[in-house]
């Protein structure tokens, strides 16, 4: 894919110049070349057009993207419960517990674990699940880089899940009218 060069400048002079590009228009290849006679020294010569083959450079200013699945669970009293965490265009991860943010309401608490489980994909985690309310999770910024070091951006919120750990009550009432009915609920 080829890329269009908005803005440049040329330094130099005599048998060297370098050319900088100051601005680009989209990720792709940019490829500098001299037309014939673009250049001519102080005796006339004119330059031939440009041979070189070094003369190409991919510019990618687009960082990779970072995907939280749903929750492996939508209700839980202990866990685990599994996000799994899915980088696009990414050469290096380095999500590590540091970067992730349990999202809680109410009491709900949890440990969380990261592993491996494919080069641009991770698995977090929670376990020891605590109390009652909600927890999702949120990823910091920078977890991943691709081959131009750009970095991916942060992710939040997850989708969230239930914790409830509230133990069911029940009241039983003895009918009023004679007899071995008693009734419960919940």
């Amino acid at each position: 894919m080829d890329t269009t060069v908005t803005g440049y400048h040329v330094t130099g002079g005599g048998a060297k110049y370098q050319i900088f590009v100051d601005a680009v228009s989209s990720d792709g290849t940019v490829v500098a070349s001299v037309p014939a006679s673009a250049a001519v020294d102080v005796a006339g010569n004119a330059n031939s057009a440009s041979t070189s083959t070094d003369n190409r450079v991919t510019y990618d200013a687009t960082r990779p993207t970072v995907l939280i699945s749903a929750p492996s669970v939508s209700v839980t009293g202990k866990g685990p419960v599994t996000y799994t965490v899915t980088y696009d265009g990414a050469a290096t991860v380095t999500l590590g517990l540091d970067d992730v943010t349990l999202i809680r309401t109410g009491s709900a608490n949890a440990t969380v674990e990261v592993t491996e489980t494919g080069p641009e994909v991770r698995t977090v985690t929670l376990t020891g699940i605590t109390g009652d309310g909600t927890l999702g999770i949120a990823l910091r910024a920078g977890t991943a880089a691709d081959q131009a070091g750009n970095m991916a951006d942060g992710a939040a919120p997850s989708a969230a899940f239930s914790v409830d750990n509230t133990t069911p009550t029940f009241s039983c009432h003895r009918c009023p009218v004679p007899g071995p009915s008693i009734t419960c609920w919940a």
